[in-house]
């Protein structure tokens, strides 16, 4: 594990961060690329970053500060820890799409063509995330003795599955099916809609390997917070592909209003 890549002027430089800005830039890339197939000026993208990305990270620290609010009301100083070594990805991309859908809005564009436009790209996101975890030794799966196993720390021998890179696949397998469906004829909104199936069903999964080790069983339950979570995804996805698809719309060449 390199949980930290380098130290400047005595701050450390973290892999998981590195990675997420990775992302998000990857991300900016492919959304401009694919922004005209759904009528969207392309540099429009690149002024959304700011609302998706700042959101995001932000919801992603929130997210994970009231997950971990035992630690953090015990310890305030480290609510504002600028090393990205607590976030939680459901509170990221919940903000991200809220600012997203804000910017849509602002700029008078079909807030349902500019998330399928996101769509893939915030996916993409993710899975660089995830090799983020991996670096940074955490959200790994149980403890084994397997080839594949690696060490999430220099003072702890043992070896963890690296359930990140399953969830990472997961969601690739996902990310290929949905652009075979946008091959497709579809309304506006399908491919956000595919995209929360994707991740909350890849997480659903992902957290069977985690359960016990680095997320937490919900009380005397057999599954955990992200358990429901990752289904409440699901099922709006799959509400949100049923709405859409009765009013079926043809992509247009102009930006929708």
């Amino acid at each position: 594990m390199h949980p930290v890549l380098f130290k400047l002027f005595g701050f450390e430089v973290r892999s998981y961060g590195v990675l997420l800005v990775i992302g998000i830039l990857i991300a900016v890339w492919w959304a401009r690329k694919r922004a005209p197939k759904w009528g969207i000026d392309p540099e429009r993208m690149v002024d959304a970053t700011f609302w998706g990305a700042i959101p995001g990270i932000l919801g992603a620290r929130l997210g994970f500060i009231l997950q971990e609010w035992s630690f953090y009301s015990k310890n305030p100083s480290e609510i504002w820890s600028l090393q990205f070594a607590g976030l939680t990805s459901f509170g990221g991309v919940i903000m991200a799409i809220a600012g997203i859908v804000f910017y849509a809005k602002r700029a008078r564009i079909s807030a349902w063509a500019f998330l399928d436009a996101c769509a893939v790209p915030l996916l993409i996101t993710h899975v660089v995330g995830r090799i983020g975890c991996l670096l940074n030794g955490c959200c790994h799966g149980r403890e084994t003795t397997a080839w594949y196993g690696v060490r999430i720390s220099d003072t702890i021998t043992a070896l963890f599955e690296p359930a990140q890179v399953l969830e990472g696949f997961l969601v690739m397998v996902g990310v290929g099916l949905i652009l075979l469906f946008e091959k497709r004829t579809r309304s506006y909104g399908s491919s956000f809609a595919l995209c929360l199936i994707v991740w909350g069903g890849a997480r659903f999964i992902y957290e069977f390997f985690r359960a016990g080790t680095s997320s937490t069983y919900w009380g005397s339950l057999p599954l955990t917070q992200a358990h429901v979570a990752a289904l409440v995804l699901v099922v709006l996805g799959l509400v949100v592909l049923w709405r859409v698809s009765k009013v079926s719309r043809p992509l247009q060449s102009e930006e929708p209003k």
